[in-house]
């Protein structure tokens, strides 16, 4: 934030240091492992979406997904809502 001296701020508790890996690690897996996904790189796509799936549901919450068709019909892909995301107590 402007004018916040960022240089003493506290230690992160153990729920925000777990959080913090929790979040590298997904990020590891969507940019690292997964890698550019659009369009063109389908499979990627999805794969990232069955991830974004995997990691909503954790928490209890449920996509809520909507079809769509390219117009060459080369691909489909969907629309996803998410719903019920909770905030982790620290």
């Amino acid at each position: 934030m402007p004018g916040k001296n960022v240089s003493k701020a506290e230690l992160l508790s153990p729920d925000e240091v777990g959080l913090r890996e929790e979040l590298r690690a997904n990020v590891q897996k969507l940019a690292g492992e997964i890698g550019e996904r659009n369009m063109w790189h389908y499979v990627a796509l999805d794969a990232a979406a069955d991830l974004s799936k995997i990691l909503f549901r954790e928490p209890g919450c449920e996509p809520d997904e909507t079809a769509m068709k390219r117009a060459d019909n080369r691909a489909t892909i969907s629309r996803r809502k998410f719903q019920g995301i909770v905030r982790r107590s620290s």
